[in-house]
């Protein structure tokens, strides 16, 4: 059985007109697998991402239809607070902006510690968040608790962001565009520390519009455009023998860019 499944999944927006963002789409992620969601700005990818944890607001003319199964359960349709059980608790989002992501008047460590006590109401929860902060590399952490998101940089947020996603240890986490804003070599140390700590079949969907990136950590591809997914399967079967043409000149461009740095 799937960790996720989608099915016939479609949702579109009412306002000014109606235009569908994301087009009947269907698709599996497995226990302890990392699946690839790739597209060009503007593709439907991050409200895909949004809408697996409730966070689209229906009351704002936003229609879903199809299903949404994790662990055999469906999700979509069925009580409103369910979502609140999984965010964060079984599913935890990586965001694609932190500063605009993380509360900027409460110090980064509060923010770590609050989201652990609201989950397993421990009293534990402080010293949980100094720990994910030194899992995360951002040591020492006694300093970096008292943080406020303003005072790190690009990365260093990113990495917070990490933690927050990872700290009650979901079973899926969506990685939206988790090394936008990073230089080269940053991102290969983002990617890694995502990978080391999404250890114990943890489920990752990556979702980006950098295929070299796909190509290099995930097993799975699923390539969206105009909201459709026009080609999926096993990574290294896409990457090596694209079918449709769009699939192509993702590749192609990427190539040229690998090519001109060289």
């Amino acid at each position: 059985m799937p960790l996720l499944e989608l099915n016939n999944y479609s949702i579109s927006y009412h306002f000014p007109v109606q235009t569908t963002i994301v087009d009947t789409i269907s698709l599996q992620i497995d226990h302890g697998e990392i699946t690839a969601l790739v597209g060009e700005s503007g593709a439907g990818k991050t409200t895909l991402g949004l809408s697996l944890l409730g966070l689209l607001n229906l009351k704002n003319n936003v229609q879903i239809s199809g299903q949404i199964i994790f662990d055999g359960v469906e999700i979509h349709g069925s009580d409103n607070n369910i979502f609140g059980k999984y965010r964060g608790r079984r599913i935890g989002y990586i965001f694609q902006e932190p500063l605009l992501a993380l509360n900027p008047v409460f110090s980064i460590g509060e923010q770590l510690r609050e989201t652990i006590h609201y989950h397993f109401k421990t009293n534990h929860a402080k010293q949980q968040a100094l720990n994910w902060l030194e899992k995360c590399e951002l040591t020492p952490a006694q300093q970096y608790y008292r943080y406020y998101p303003h005072q790190l940089s690009g990365g260093m947020r990113q990495r917070v962001m990490i933690a927050l996603a990872l700290a009650c240890d979901p079973d899926l986490v969506v990685a939206d565009e988790p090394t936008s804003g990073v230089d080269a070599a940053l991102k290969l140390e983002i990617m890694s520390l995502l990978i080391k700590q999404c250890q114990n079949n943890k489920s990752i969907l990556l979702i980006t519009h950098d295929i070299g990136l796909a190509a290099k950590y995930s097993q799975k591809l699923f390539v969206m455009y105009q909201g459709q997914i026009i080609e999926s399967g096993r990574t290294e079967n896409i990457i090596n023998s694209p079918v449709h043409s769009y699939t192509r000149t993702l590749i192609e461009k990427f190539m040229f860019l690998i090519n001109a740095h060289n």
